[in-house]
């Protein structure tokens, strides 16, 4: 602020007003450049490609990579008996080369809080090389394929493109007192696990 002669104090001057005038300019047209960069990197966050491992949970609940596709050509049927999840993804049936069917998905309400639908069933007839199913979240999706041998599967899925997901420390926890889901929990403390998962029951029905 500008003092006159008199020591008194001046009111707002023209150049001082011209010079915030020309600073806010730069801050908005600066804020406008940054738009589409924050713009790409949340839809890029939002829309990573998936990362699926493919588990085999034994008696004991420990669990191992599915490194190959087994078993048997036959109609499997295939349960979701568990599920936890941080972003929208849904799971899809192959029936054939073609045609495919949606049988959960996880997503995210207005509140911003997760839901999922029933864990219902689905009948599919396995190729020679195990049941093919897909991930997708957005418009991103992963071929999985799951042993066609009856058994507890875990598809492990990181959906923020944070890279591999460390599986040593967890185990398949079996739903007990007003629980009825599987769960994976760490084998040491009991915590939930940190990343999304699916757990599905594995029925051949006919070979």
């Amino acid at each position: 602020m500008k003092l006159s002669k008199a020591g008194e104090a001046l009111g707002p001057q023209p150049c001082d007003e011209r010079r915030r005038s020309i600073f806010r300019w730069v801050a908005a047209v600066a804020g406008f450049g940054l738009l589409p960069q924050i713009v790409r990197s949340a839809v890029s966050r939002e829309a990573a490609v998936p990362a699926v491992r493919v588990l085999r949970a034994d008696e004991d609940g420990r669990l191992a990579v599915v490194r190959a596709a087994e078993g048997m050509s036959g109609t499997c049927r295939i349960r979701v008996c568990g599920a936890a999840s941080s972003l929208p993804f849904a799971l899809e049936a192959h029936y054939g080369d073609r045609n495919t069917h949606r049988f959960w998905h996880a997503w995210r309400e207005p509140d911003g809080v997760m839901a999922q639908s029933h864990h219902a069933a689905v009948t599919c007839h396995a190729q020679s090389d195990g049941l093919r199913m897909s991930v997708r979240s957005g418009a991103k999706k992963v071929p999985v394929t799951i042993p066609a041998e009856s058994g507890r599967y875990v598809l492990a899925i990181d959906t923020a493109g944070r890279g591999a997901m460390s599986i040593a420390s967890y185990r398949l926890r079996e739903p007990g007192g007003d629980c009825r889901e599987y769960a994976l929990a760490c084998r040491s403390t009991q915590a939930a696990a940190g990343f999304s998962y699916v757990v599905l029951t594995v029925e051949l029905l006919a070979a």
